[in-house]
């Protein structure tokens, strides 16, 4: 989904007005989101509503089923009717809400003009920019087909807007599963027969970038789009790509984008997620947020993973044993100059926002043993590197987050790195950078007091 959303807003700016060379700015003064982000969004809100309903019929007929059964048999809960609807109702509740977002002619005639919410025979591209969320929600490949079916039909129902729907999708879940790009191309062409005519997804990317046309038909822009995938070097690469075709650029760039994104994941740079973030999250912040949420929910790696109901503030908390973290520093004459943060990665609660490691504590674990081992998983930081002067311990009755106040040892240095893929980077923040970057909310309202804290410790030491 982020590939798409970071694709539509790059290539926004140039869709009126052509890049001509692969460097330009990709986050001029003019970048936007546009209605495939919009879509792209009312696809994650359709797919958690599909969810709701499904895993409660799942539950309702198998009262001991467990998490991750649930998480298989869900889908086949629903019927494809009941599937359609709630996509139909999400697409036209967020399309009504954000009206002025640049909708293709025909769907805005249709669904926004005369509220007429049905089918149109289209075979745009408008299914494919819109259904990467699909590609990133299912365990099983033939799950992810009828979802991509289903979300396109219910505009673009011509066989080549599912078709391309249904190829955006497949690419999306199988980069995601570790797929190479021959893999994936190999894919395409047997499924859909992408090495035909008009397709030719074999072709290099320079024939592309001379023959293209600015066209918005799914059997010329899609296959474009997955061309600049295929042909790419890393996410920044594909996007450039995708926008220098000189087409519709938002579009294929969030074709394109889709794509690399799961491909290339743990590689997207910060220059990309800190302004992309700002953008999209200063309109669909709780959709973002939710998506994440669940996103965070069905990859659990330790015992401790999962959420708990909060008895004292009655919200609901990471770790079911409590977590811990770790605010570490650099000093200068016994006076905090830095401190290590992650930019936390999208897939995590809060993804796109700066924290200090931590995380959940395992079964038989303490707190700062778990607090040492997140500090290794999320940082590189090993016990050696650090000296531990105190803690502050925040108690919610039946949940409680410790936060454990440490300084780097100069003597042995920590290099800071992201070992478990939990981070898009990994690095020491100066205290008069604070204002210029957004902070995990917690981290936010604690880190005065965390601070203070700190630097008493280091007096005293």
């Amino acid at each position: 989904m982020f590939g798409a959303l970071f694709g539509d807003i790059i290539g926004s700016t140039y869709e009126s007005v052509p890049a001509f060379g692969s460097d330009f700015d990709l986050f001029p003064a003019s970048a936007h989101w546009t209605d495939d982000s919009v879509l792209t969004i009312a696809t994650t809100v359709a797919l958690r509503k599909c969810r709701e309903l499904g895993a409660e019929r799942a539950r309702n007929s198998n009262h001991s089923i467990d998490d991750i059964s649930l998480r298989e048999v869900w889908p086949d809960a629903l019927t494809d009717d009941e599937i359609s609807v709630i996509f139909r109702e999400c697409y036209a509740k967020y399309a009504i809400m954000n009206p002025r977002s640049g909708f293709g002619g025909m769907f805005y005639e249709k669904w926004l003009v005369e509220k007429n919410f049905v089918p149109y025979n289209s075979f745009g591209n408008g299914s494919a920019m819109r259904v990467s969320p699909v590609g990133e929600y299912f365990i099983r490949e033939e799950q992810v087909l009828r979802f991509a079916k289903l979300s396109s039909a219910v505009t673009h129902d011509h066989p080549e807007g599912v078709k391309a729907a249904q190829a955006v999708a497949l690419a999306v879940f199988l980069a995601r599963r570790g797929c190479t790009k021959r893999e994936i191309r190999d894919r395409l062409v047997k499924m859909f027969g992408y090495d035909e005519a008009p397709y030719l997804v074999n072709r290099q990317y320079d024939e592309v970038k001379k023959g293209s046309v600015w066209s918005e038909r799914a059997m010329d822009s899609v296959p474009e789009a997955i061309i600049c995938f295929l042909e790419s070097t890393s996410f920044e690469d594909c996007v450039r790509k995708a926008v220098f075709l000189q087409g519709d650029a938002d579009t294929q760039a969030a074709i394109a984008g889709s794509i690399a994104y799961s491909y290339y994941k743990t590689e997207v740079p910060e220059h990309i997620v800190v302004p992309g973030m700002r953008i999209i999250t200063g309109r669909f912040n709780d959709e973002i947020r939710a998506w994440q949420r669940d996103e965070q929910t069905a990859n659990l790696h330790h015992n401790g993973d999962g959420f708990i109901n909060c008895e004292g503030c009655k919200k609901t908390h990471w770790g079911v044993n409590g977590a811990a973290g770790m605010l570490i520093a650099q000093t200068e004459r016994k006076k905090v100059k830095a401190i290590l943060l992650q930019l936390r990665s999208l897939d995590t609660i809060m993804g796109g926002t700066w924290g200090n490691p931590g995380g959940a504590i395992d079964n038989g674990e303490s707190d700062e043993e778990g607090a040492l081992r997140e500090a290794y998983e999320e940082a590189n930081v090993l016990p050696e590197n650090i000296t531990v002067l105190g803690k502050i311990v925040r108690d919610h009755i039946n949940w409680k987050f410790t936060t454990f106040l440490a300084v780097e040892d100069p003597e042995c240095p920590i290099d800071p790195a992201d070992n478990d893929n939990e981070a898009v980077t990994v690095r020491w923040v100066r205290l008069e950078e604070l204002d210029e970057i957004e902070l995990l909310p917690a981290l936010k309202d604690e880190l005065p007091e965390l601070l203070h804290a700190l630097e008493d410790a280091l007096q005293s030491n």
